[in-house]
């Protein structure tokens, strides 16, 4: 039996887009991005949706996520773990009800 064919990688298939400025120092001679930059958007983008969207405050809230990159995935793909847990003890958390109806809304088509 064969597996189904991947959709291929579209805009339409992504349910929110942030812009993020390239700096200089992050690209190479042929004005492609370096590679280790790639991690850090999905870091920036991440963060601007749950701050803007998601009701957290990086400072305050007392629940917060921390990135878990899968060891099997390269970071250009932008798949991660976003691991929720307690500002305080760090242990495992509930992800909040505000934050979880924000992250449900950017699940791929």
């Amino acid at each position: 039996m064969n597996a189904a064919p991947e959709l291929p990688e579209t805009r339409d298939r992504y349910a929110w887009f942030v812009d993020i400025p390239t700096r200089w120092m992050g690209v190479d001679v042929y004005g492609h991005v370096n590679n280790v930059e790639y991690y850090s958007y999905f870091d920036m983008a991440a963060a601007a949706h749950l701050i803007g969207h998601a009701g957290l405050d990086p400072h305050t809230s007392p629940v917060i996520g921390l990135f878990r990159q899968d060891d099997d995935e390269p970071a250009a793909t932008g798949y991660f773990v976003h691991v929720y847990v307690d500002r305080e003890s760090q242990k495992p958390a509930s992800i909040p009800a505000e934050r979880r109806v924000a992250l449900e809304q950017l699940v791929m088509k």
